[in-house]
Parts: C-alpha cells; sequence; structure tokens
C-alpha cells in the first residue's frame, strides 16, 4: 500500500465532524507507528 492510500484509508475512516487538527493528529500518529516499525524491522 503506498503512503498516499494509506492517508486516503486514515482520513476515510474519520468521523465527519473531524476537525482539519484531528485528522492532521491521526495522520502524524500514524507515521510515528510506521517509523516505529521500520526501526523495529531494522
Amino acid at each position: 500500500m503506498t503512503a498516499k492510500e494509506k492517508i486516503i484509508q486514515a482520513v476515510e475512516t474519520l468521523p465527519a465532524d473531524t476537525t482539519i487538527e484531528e485528522a492532521m493528529e491521526r495522520l502524524f500518529f500514524l507515521a510515528k507507528v510506521e517509523r516505529g516499525i521500520q526501526q523495529v524491522e531494522r
């Protein structure tokens, strides 16, 4: 799955009344998780 596809999937799962700030926090959290997984795999 590409980064763009992951972003779209994450945004689509957010509630309709989500603010831009909440969406950005969610994406930032997912980026941190992905970075951590990559570090563990190395």
